[in-house]
């Protein structure tokens, strides 16, 4: 299971060290840990968005049960055409 927090925390370290005095000086190991921060950002945004819909859809179906049905048959009627 994805430990979000450990991921923002490691997102956190790598932003602390990329900004410290010669952290350029070894290009190619300053390379490889921006491309480890760019996928373990991408991971991050890909978690946080999925648990916003998550959400969204939860309060939806604890909220209005009747436009949830309302949707499945427009949804329905869509894939029928």
């Amino acid at each position: 299971m994805i430990n979000i927090k450990e991921l923002q925390n490691k997102l956190a370290e790598i932003d602390e060290r990329s900004s410290a005095p010669g952290f350029w000086d070894n290009n190619q190991k300053a390379s490889a840990l921006m491309q480890e921060r760019q996928s373990t950002e991408s991971i991050v945004t890909f978690y946080l968005h999925f648990e916003d819909q998550v959400k969204f859809y939860q309060e939806l179906m604890e909220s209005s049960p009747e436009e949830l049905d309302a949707l499945a048959s427009d949804l329905e009627q869509l894939s029928s055409e």
